[in-house]
Order: structure tokens, then sequence, then C-alpha cells
């Protein structure tokens, strides 16, 4: 789902029809009908709910006929300066849906907070934990529930010392850090767009913490491994990401199948 005029659009189909249907978008925004591009969608109870680029969550509903309905749309003004990813509740263990954020910059914190954003990366780059350099990129993750009935966003964080979420343009789910211990928990894990992109890995939400970017490579020699791949596969179709070392890791599978399409080359 995108802007209709970038060649996408919210479709639907009922049984029985010979074709899809798009669903109209202009009647809840009629002063920005070019912005409604859309980049994650989920299901909760029988509803169908997407974010679009800039924050808002709106549901999809085909009775008593197709229109769509806006559920959190007072939000700040970001000149598309994130990523919002919606995941789907983790009904078995009753964690409820997501929306993952992600800033390119700080520009979203005001003066003060910035200042001691600052102070604490100087404090954060010479701290070791479990043989690591925990990369002081924390802030440029936020987390919320989505609270439907109060059509609002709560900030948590905290989603289960068990559940572990994974974002990217190409999916995003839940995963059971019980049922594969390799995986952290109570962390938030950032789809590869790239070798090297985005530059967070994981967010750890117990400490306020996150990883460096997990590292790939490529197949294709000359490719800029900083870079995301999606402009590169117009030019270049078979760019595919590989791992640096085999077998790779779930982590490292994972985190390719929710950022880019076809995954990791292995």
């Amino acid at each position: 789902m995108a802007d209709r005029h970038l060649g996408r659009a919210v479709a639907y189909a009922n049984p029985g029809d010979q074709r899809w249907a798009v669903v109209d978008d202009e009647m809840w925004r009629p002063d920005q009908p070019l912005s409604c591009r859309f980049s994650s969608a989920s299901t909760m109870r029988g509803c169908f709910y997407f974010a679009t680029v800039e924050g808002y969550i709106i549901q999809v509903r085909l009775c008593p006929e197709p229109r769509l309905v806006p559920v959190v749309v007072d939000q700040p003004n970001t000149q598309y300066n994130m990523f919002c990813y919606l995941v789907p509740p983790d009904d078995h263990r009753c964690g409820g849906m997501l929306m993952v954020r992600y800033y390119l910059n700080l520009d979203h914190l005001s003066a003060d907070e910035q200042r001691i954003m600052k102070r604490r990366r100087k404090v954060m780059d010479v701290i070791r934990v479990e043989h690591h350099v925990k990369a002081q990129r924390w802030n440029l993750i936020q987390l919320f529930e989505v609270d439907v009935a109060g059509k609002r966003l709560v900030p948590v964080e905290d989603i289960g010392r068990h559940r572990a979420v994974f974002v990217g343009d190409v999916a995003c789910f839940s995963l059971s850090a019980r049922r594969f211990p390799c995986v952290a928990g109570n962390a938030v894990y950032m789809g590869a767009r790239g070798a090297r992109c985005p530059p967070v890995g994981v967010r750890y939400l117990a400490d306020k913490t996150a990883d460096p970017s997990f590292v790939f490579t490529t197949d294709v020699p000359g490719f800029l491994e900083c870079k995301a791949m999606k402009q590169y596969r117009e030019k270049i179709p078979e760019l595919n990401l590989v791992p640096l070392a085999r077998p790779c890791t779930l982590q490292e599978y994972l985190v390719c199948c929710a950022g880019l399409l076809g995954g990791l080359k292995d």
C-alpha cells in the first residue's frame, strides 16, 4: 500500500468479486491528496490498520461502504524525518499492537533533550556491556502501544522479557525469545536496508542502549555498502545481501527478511 500516484493503493475484494477495488483515501484528507503513502499494516480483532509515513494510524472499513477511518492522527510534524512501522499484536503472549518509529536524526527532540543525549553519548562511548560497545543511538528509536479505543499512542519502554520485535519495509512481526534464546527479548530489531544500513541494529528497552547495524556484504562488486539497496536495485536487480560468515545467525536472517525484499542470499 502507498500513494496511488506512485503506483500503489489500498485494494480490497469480497468473496465472489471478479476484480479488486480501490478504497478512496481522499475523503479524510482533501487538503493533501498526494501525501497518503503507507508503510506497514496490521490486523487486530478482525480489523485492518496501517501506518502512514506521517505517523498516522488509519483503519480500513468495508461496511457499510469502503472507507478509511482515522484512528491516530494528532501527531507532531516531523517533516518526514522518520520511518513508522506497525507491529501486529502478540496475541499468544498478551502483547498489544505496537508502533515503532525510527528517526533519521535527533530533530524530534527538544534542544535540552539533545544536549542530554550528547552528554550521555560521551559517557556511553567508553562503556562496554557484555564485551560489546553499545552505540548511543537508542534515542533514534521510539516505541508506542496503540490505544485504538483512546485514539492515541502510549510510549512504552517494556514489551516483556520474552518478546522481540522485528520491523522493516517488508514485514513487521514478533518473536519469542523463550522459544529462540539466541534472540534478545524486550528489544527492537531494525530491518536491514543495506549492507550497513540502518546504523542501528538492535534497540534494547531495558537499559536504553543500542547495538550498531548488522554488517553484511553484497554479491555485486562496487556497491556502496553504507547506502540502502532499493535505489541500486533499479539498475542492478540481481543485487543481494550475503552474510559475511556462514552459516548466518538467526538474527541476521530475520533482519533481512523484515527489511529487504528477497531477504538474505545464502
